[in-house]
């Protein structure tokens, strides 16, 4: 089901400003000297894990230098640090220095640090900041293009409300696919190409209101609150990554404060918003927990009876949690869990003289959860340079839609039924080894065990009959392998080398995928790099389980050996840093994709590549072919002097090939995308201190491809049939939208606060968003994307 984007009822944003002005006199903001605050942390290896005693770690302030050496297991502290931004650099013989810039020191919540430094070769010296490292993935095995963000990066860019989704939107080659969802379009891919990956297991889609086989929806699930430092990739994945075309989102969370307990609480015109942290026993500062819930604002105004979204009822909460309980070895445990549900109920008027459109006598239900939970251990062998983590793990997502037609006396009849339910256990298990400051392996499997229950049902009005389109409960199996091997062949030359390999139960379907990747510092700040992978993706179940009835009424599958959709993908980057705080990307890509399903020759011009989400229940061929190819270019000042920016462009071709040998746009082939954003703090007072944040975002895309109406076919059919003679033949309208966001930052004795406003196309442009036949006006209509939408919020840490 789409959720269109109407927009957030302007009550609500007036019930959010009325509780903001109270809060604005919260008691505890008079005091009398400058707040101070703990920050402290730990420095470790960064392919094992170990601590790392003897590091020396420096404190820069505007005014004076502090300096402290870490103790046993690596930890380090400073007390009474004065709150605002500060630098901090870290050194440690045998390996580079790092530094991270500008981190912010909160009253109302101390700042806990975890600092993976990385071994140098005994060549010569290497100095690396902690902004260089956006550059790379932080996990075991970098790769070419991955990049680094944090949780306030999802809070400081406008319009991003903490969400991953919206915030990637603005890297090199990223693009929304439309306003009122969070899904990304990634070189031209589908959206479908996306995968989630939270504490090292592959989880379903993780947002609300999301529909069968999409990777997005409405909002994230998990709050920013949650996250540490995580991950964003755009292809060509390195051997731990699989089961994804375009794109994966490798989420970490973060641990709780293992000294003090702390909480925060924020409401505001998308929801509450309670945490709390600390923990468990003061007195042992050993196991700790992290924990989050969300309820919606507008399920609140529709639980006190007020009216919302023209009289729709819509709703979301969830929850996360993260407990870590580290053990007198050497090893840890840790439990996760993620959990959400989103409701949506649209009802006609009971007024039959108000219905225009067919759609105006229709009842809609829609609702969808997703849950996921795991246990990890953690082992350092006592070589201190073989790590093992083991995960077992439970996830399940559900979708539901529900649609009737109402008679003229109000009686209702089903037009359209789906029941989606999928949940897997797993099994994850990785093993890294660290030979030398050179030599890097490891290795794991992924083991999943499927289950499902799908049903969908609609009515042909053609025909007049019901059509059943997915009707199957059964299970099945995922297991991938992978192997990983980093080498190092000098300090400014490093190879990465691995396989991947997959194995379905479904159709039996089998893929071994190489992978491949150098990085060469040509000088200080310099490097080229190139990658290489072979990568394949399981198509949504629904799409493999689709039935349909041959000529003697027998049902049969005929989608269900259809495989894995895979691709070829090669990366060229030269990443240029002109200062510590600045740099250049280019990127150059090309990739081929083949094993494509697409239409038989009564529907040629059908193919997976285009589809946004949904199962594709007709008859498919594994012969299509896509190919995504084109030049990005990012320039990025990372965040100091208390100011930011990020401009990307990318000029690129999105094609595919069906089973005719015609080649059309794909529905996202845009050509072109820029995206301008940036953002600049203003500081105040010394006693009383506070800051002003100011940032905003541009966005222009190229057009988005459609298919023309067959408007004589519509008139016959009484609803919207296309004209599939000329798919992908007709251009929308080039795409604008400008974000801006103020936010007030203040900070007391022992409470900070944070006020906020979000202004999503701000100048309320009008972007084309889908074509649609009005059997009542027998016109073609045009929908438009959201128009203006204002977000305000209030947070507490105290």
């Amino acid at each position: 089901m789409n959720v269109k984007s109407t927009g957030i009822d302007f009550r609500i944003v007036i019930l959010t400003l009325c509780v903001i002005f109270i809060s604005m006199f919260p008691p505890g903001l008079l005091w009398s000297q400058t707040p101070v605050q703990v920050l402290r942390g730990m420095v470790t290896d960064e392919f094992t894990g170990e601590g790392l005693p003897g590091a020396t770690i420096e404190l820069l302030t505007e005014h004076k230098l502090r300096a402290t050496v870490s103790g046993p297991g690596g930890k380090f502290r400073f007390d009474s640090v004065e709150v605002g931004r500060h630098s901090i650099r870290f050194r440690v013989e045998g390996y580079a220095d790092k530094t991270v810039a500008e981190h912010w020191v909160r009253a109302g919540k101390e700042s806990v640090l975890s600092i993976r430094m990385e071994e140098r070769l005994k060549l010569a010296e290497v100095v690396i900041t902690g902004e260089k490292e956006k550059g790379v993935i932080g996990d075991e095995i970098p790769t070419v293009h991955g990049r680094n963000f944090s949780a306030e990066e999802t809070r400081r860019y406008a319009a991003a409300l903490d969400d991953p989704g919206r915030m990637a939107s603005g890297f090199a080659g990223v693009q929304p696919s439309s306003d009122g969802r969070n899904d990304i379009v990634i070189r031209g891919n589908s959206p479908a190409g996306l995968l989630w990956r939270l504490e090292g297991i592959d989880i379903p889609n993780p947002n609300h209101f999301a529909n069968p086989g999409s990777s997005g929806g409405g909002i994230a699930m998990l709050s920013s609150h949650m996250l540490a430092n995580s991950a964003f990739l755009t292809g060509a994945f390195p051997a731990n990554y699989g089961n994804a075309l375009s794109g994966v989102f490798d989420l970490k969370m973060r641990k709780g404060n293992n000294e003090q307990r702390e909480f925060s609480a924020r409401v505001g015109a998308l929801g509450l918003d309670f945490a709390a942290e600390g923990p468990f026993n003061r007195k042992t500062n050993g196991a700790t927990f992290l924990a989050n819930y969300r309820y919606s604002t507008l399920g609140l105004m529709t639980a006190i009876k007020l009216p919302v979204l023209n009289g729709a009822v819509s709703a979301y909460q969830d929850f996360a949690c993260h407990l870590d309980f580290p053990t007198k070895g050497a090893g840890r445990f840790s439990f996760f869990a993620i959990c959400g549900s989103s409701f949506l109920r649209n009802l006609a008027e009971r007024d039959t003289s108000s219905w225009e459109t067919r759609g105006d006598s229709r009842d809609e239900t829609f609702q969808s959860g997703m849950g996921a939970v795991g246990i990890t251990h953690k082992f350092l062998l006592p070589d201190n340079r073989t790590n093992i983590r083991t995960i077992l793990s439970a996830s399940l997502n559900q979708v539901g839609d529900l649609t009737d037609t109402l008679s003229a006396a109000y009686s209702p009849f089903n037009i359209f039924r789906q029941n989606f339910l999928q949940g897997r256990t797993s099994v994850t298990v990785s093993v890294s080894h660290k030979f030398d400051s050179r030599n890097f392996l490891t290795g794991g499997l992924f083991t999943h065990f499927i289950f499902f229950d799908l049903n969908s049902r609609r009515y042909d009005f053609q025909q007049s009959t019901q059509v059943t389109d997915i009707h199957s409960t059964g299970n099945s199996y995922l297991i991938q392998p992978y192997a990983a091997y980093k080498f190092r062949l000098a300090e400014k030359l490093t190879l990465d080398g691995g396989i991947h390999l997959m194995h379905l139960g479904i159709g039996n379907a089998c893929s071994a995928e190489p992978r491949v990747s150098m990085t060469w510092e040509k000088t200080q700040g310099q490097s080229i790099g190139f990658a290489y992978g072979l990568h394949s993706q399981v198509l949504p179940l629904g799409t493999y389980l689709a039935i349909h009835a041959d000529g003697n009424g027998k049902l049969w599958k005929p989608n269900e050996t259809l495989g894995f959709t895979k691709s070829h993908h090669f990366v060229l980057s030269y990443n240029f840093f002109a200062a510590n705080d600045f740099r250049i990307k280019p990127e150059i890509y090309y990739q081929h994709l083949f094993h494509v399903p697409v239409g038989t020759l009564s529907n040629p011009a059908l193919s997976t590549l285009n589809t946004n989400w949904g199962f594709e229940t007709d008859s498919l061929l594994s012969s299509g072919r896509g190919r995504n190819y084109g030049i990005e270019i990012t320039l990025e000042k990372f965040f100091s002097r208390k100011y930011y920016f990020l401009i990307t462009g990318s000029v690129y071709q999105s094609k595919y090939t069906g089973i005719d040998e015609v080649e059309r746009n794909t529905r996202f082939n845009g050509n072109y995308a820029m995206n301008v954003l940036g953002g600049k703090e203003f500081h105040f007072g010394k006693k009383h201190p506070q800051h002003l944040e100011l940032s905003g975002r541009t966005i222009f895309l190229g057009g988005q491809w459609a298919t023309p109406i067959d408007l004589d076919a519509s008139r016959l059919a009484k609803e919207t049939v296309y004209d599939m003679a000329e798919a992908f033949a007709i251009r929308q309208k080039p795409y604008f939208r400008a974000d801006l966001r103020l936010a007030w930052h203040l900070e007391g004795k022992r409470t900070s606060h944070s006020w906020s406003f979000d202004a999503q196309n701000a100048f309320n442009t009008k972007n084309d968003f889908v074509q649609y036949y009005d059997p009542e006006k027998d016109a073609i209509e045009q929908f438009y994307q959201a128009g203006f939408v204002p977000v305000v919020s209030w947070r507490i840490y105290f």
